[in-house]
């Protein structure tokens, strides 16, 4: 004879199980599996119940409990394990560098901006004075940066030979720092007095260059009006020409101002 399954609390198995059907083709579901599926849901229900009340619960007398089982450090306990153990080494950090303190740099003494026109002032006031301009006849030698090249190099270069002085009209293209790179490199190792005036052109009547003058020292107050009176005042050669060619040319043409010209000639060939 079988025995019944015992019931469940809380559940009772349906009396009479029914079958309940769904749409035509769905599959049946019992009454039996609804109470299995119910059954279940309490089971789980209850093992959680049992999780929960099994947990330890901590007080305040465990924790100082652990707290009374931890050991504690002394300073003999640190005194005994360097004794045995030695000094452990101790890595200091590398200095960082320090930044510098730009407070403590030099202060220019003006902040203003740089003065090129003084600069080049300056320049010329220091450039070797020609020796003639207290002997004698100055020499002059007037040119213009849109000369070629060659032929500027070679005058420069005879003008610092003669101690001659080498007069510009007006800068280049405008610029006073363009006017002296392009001299700079112009001049080279050559010492030699260049300035930049346009007055002399008026007061000599320069109209082409290259011209060479020779004035005596008092031409600047005989010009104070404007042009100068040639011949007693200066005499001029004007031409594509070398200095010593000029200088001949002034020998052979203008025999007053012969002994100037001779003396610019022997220093050309460093006779003086």
């Amino acid at each position: 004879m079988r025995r019944p399954e015992a019931a469940t609390p809380g559940v009772a198995p349906p009396a009479n199980p029914q079958v309940l059907h769904g749409e035509p083709g769905g599959r049946a579901i019992s009454g039996w599996r609804r109470f299995a599926a119910a059954l279940a849901l309490v089971s789980n229900g209850v093992l959680s119940a049992l999780a929960h009340a099994q947990q330890p619960i901590v007080t305040e007398a465990d924790v100082e409990r652990a707290r009374r089982d931890q050991p504690t450090i002394t300073d003999e306990d640190i005194e005994r394990a360097r004794a045995r153990y030695g000094q452990l080494p101790v890595e200091m950090p590398a200095a960082s560098p320090r930044a510098p303190n730009l407070d403590a740099l030099p202060v220019p003494l003006q902040d203003s901006a740089i003065d090129l026109g003084a600069v080049a002032e300056g320049y010329r006031l220091q450039a070797p004075v020609p020796a003639g301009l207290d002997e004698g006849p100055v020499l002059y030698l007037f040119v213009s940066l849109s000369m070629p090249e060659p032929a500027l190099r070679r005058i420069i270069a005879q003008a610092a030979q003669a101690r001659a002085t080498v007069l510009i009209r007006g800068m280049s293209g405008g610029s006073l720092r363009q006017t002296a790179a392009r001299l700079q490199a112009l001049i080279g190792p050559h010492p030699v007095s260049i300035q930049i005036d346009p007055r002399p052109f008026e007061q000599f009547d320069i109209q082409r260059v290259p011209a060479f003058v020779l004035a005596r020292p008092s031409a600047n107050a005989d010009c104070a009006g404007g042009s100068c009176p040639s011949g007693a005042a200066f005499v001029r050669a004007t031409g594509d020409v070398s200095l010593d060619y000029a200088l001949a040319h002034v020998q052979r043409t203008a025999p007053a101002w012969g002994p100037a010209a001779g003396m610019y000639l022997r220093r050309l060939e460093g006779r003086e």
